[in-house]
């Protein structure tokens, strides 16, 4: 099976439920083993549930949401925006100015990058469409 047709990932559940908590997560493309099924998650490893909504047996031709490589190149923020210390965009935020100068040193995925402040050294996460 494959995830397809997630927004920007999918959590992966300690259960099958949205009520269980976050213990990972996929992008399109990935390919996941099924080995059981309950309602509308599917088991995808010891302790590791997906919704089902979002798996497709066919194999994509290429991902629907490829990650462009900026990986090495400064930036600057578009707008006042919030930098994250987890790459699901969670955890403590930092607000940042509008003109920001960044470094890029990871493409997590499409929508998302590792990022460090020049001016600081802070690393953290940021929605690529802050990005100019």
């Amino acid at each position: 099976m494959y995830v397809k047709n997630a927004p920007n990932w999918l959590n992966v559940r300690s259960g099958a439920g949205t009520n269980y908590s976050k213990v990972g997560k996929l992008y399109n493309g990935d390919k996941v083993t099924v080995y059981e099924t309950k309602g509308n998650w599917s088991r995808i490893g010891d302790g590791k549930w997906v919704s089902s909504n979002y798996l497709s047996s066919s194999s994509p031709s290429k991902p629907s949401n490829p990650i462009k490589n900026t990986v090495g190149q400064i930036k600057v923020l578009k707008q006042n925006c919030y930098l994250y210390a987890n790459s699901n965009l969670t955890g403590t935020k930092y607000p940042y100015l509008k003109n920001t100068r960044v470094k890029i040193l990871k493409n997590i995925s499409s929508s998302v990058d590792y990022i460090q402040v020049i001016k600081t050294g802070r690393k953290a996460y940021v929605q690529n469409k802050y990005l100019k």
